[in-house]
């Protein structure tokens, strides 16, 4: 029996992520895996820098 895969589920989080990325420069803002690691990289940027900006 074919392995069952929900692609609406991984369609729809695919999506969010590239939406997030919008306005990212080159392949940043529509390469799945490209996308994907600017956006996790940037959030880690995010969390360190609200530190950083109260110091």
């Amino acid at each position: 029996m074919p392995r069952s895969v929900n692609a609406v589920a991984s369609r729809q989080r695919r999506k969010k992520i590239l939406n997030r990325t919008k306005g990212y420069w080159g392949r940043g803002k529509n390469v799945w895996t490209v996308a994907k690691n600017k956006w996790e990289k940037g959030q880690t940027y995010a969390y360190r820098d609200r530190k950083v900006k109260k110091r």
